[in-house]
């Protein structure tokens, strides 16, 4: 039997690399779907959570929280099982501690455990030994995990040598403003690498999602053109795994009560809402669309809301804007 071992960094759900039918392991891994594997149970899937502490020290919740969703993974809906046996090694005490509730957490444990995925908290990966090539990876509790392929995904840290080199602004991320100008208004960025103060939330943060690149770009791209354009957009990501598709909408950092809308002990569609001194913050929402969008206008509009009728599925999604 073969085995695969995929580390993954701080909170980013698991994922599930296969590989082709042949004896060796498919060139083509695919990080926005799961790769059908054989099912004569010659191989076995294993994914790893090692944060490394520098890489959790640096990151922000709102980066996390862009890891988590822009992760798209385990699209197709058959079991795990069918294809072998897999593991998630979670450094944390829970599987996405960072940028979920515990009832969201406790969901996508069973979710994962139903699909024959046996997940381990709180195991820190010290080691990967082999010779010539990845064969296992050590634990600090001493723990072993045989491994043929180890993928590794622990995080990023934006390129900004070249601002550096430009003297320009620089704290996590290269500083710019409404309009994407850095510290020399003639230079823009944008993206992944960019820092820019957001409205609704009222503070800076950098974001690594696709939404915000594409929105910083048609201001980047009226600034280069002599126009002035600002965007109050709501950060938002989502991730597919399995047959359920969960879409966040806004940063639930700093929540101070949580709403469940849905069945999220025995059912696979919920969705459940993020409340700071009575305003929706963020959403969390799973397989379900509506109140997805319901979510990104009232917290954009920094509505108030009513927690009871949040939670009450005899009430329509559309009358909750009322």
């Amino acid at each position: 039997m073969r085995r695969l071992l995929v580390i993954l960094g701080m909170i980013t759900l698991l994922v599930a690399i296969a590989c082709s039918a042949n004896d060796g392991f498919s060139d083509e891994l695919l990080a926005s779907k799961s790769v059908a594997a054989p099912d004569d149970g010659r191989f076995s899937r294993l994914a790893v959570e090692a944060a490394t502490p520098a890489a959790a020290a640096s990151a922000p919740m709102e980066l996390a929280a862009e890891m988590a969703s822009d992760t798209q993974v385990f699209t197709e809906a058959e079991s795990v099982s069918s294809q072998g046996a897999a593991e998630d090694l979670e450094a944390a005490e829970r599987i996405l501690q960072r940028v979920t509730a515990p009832e969201v957490s406790d969901f996508y444990t069973r979710i994962h455990r139903e699909q024959g995925v046996t997940i381990h908290t709180g195991v820190s990966v010290t080691a990967i030994t082999g010779e010539g090539r990845a064969q296992a990876v050590l634990c600090a509790d001493g723990s072993m995990f045989d491994a043929d392929l180890v993928i590794i995904g622990v995080g990023v840290v934006p390129n900004i040598e070249l601002a550096l080199d430009a003297g320009l602004q620089v704290d996590n991320g290269i500083v710019i403003d409404e309009y994407c100008r850095t510290s020399a208004p003639e230079i823009v960025a944008i993206g992944d690498c960019a820092n820019a103060f957001n409205p609704i939330y009222q503070r800076r943060m950098r974001l690594e999602s696709v939404p915000n690149a594409n929105e910083q770009a048609k201001i980047a791209s009226a600034t280069l053109c002599g126009l002035q354009r600002t965007s109050k957009s709501l950060p938002w990501f989502w991730s597919d795994q399995y047959d359920l598709k969960l879409q966040i909408a806004g940063l639930s950092q700093g929540y101070d009560q949580i709403v469940i809308r849905g069945d999220v002990q025995q059912r696979r569609s919920f969705a459940a809402f993020y409340l700071q001194a009575g305003r929706l913050i963020a959403a969390d929402c799973v397989n379900r669309p509506q109140e997805f969008m319901l979510s990104k206008k009232l917290i954009t509009a920094g509505t108030a809301v009513d927690p009871l009728r949040l939670a009450d599925e005899s009430i329509a999604v559309q009358a909750l804007m009322g």
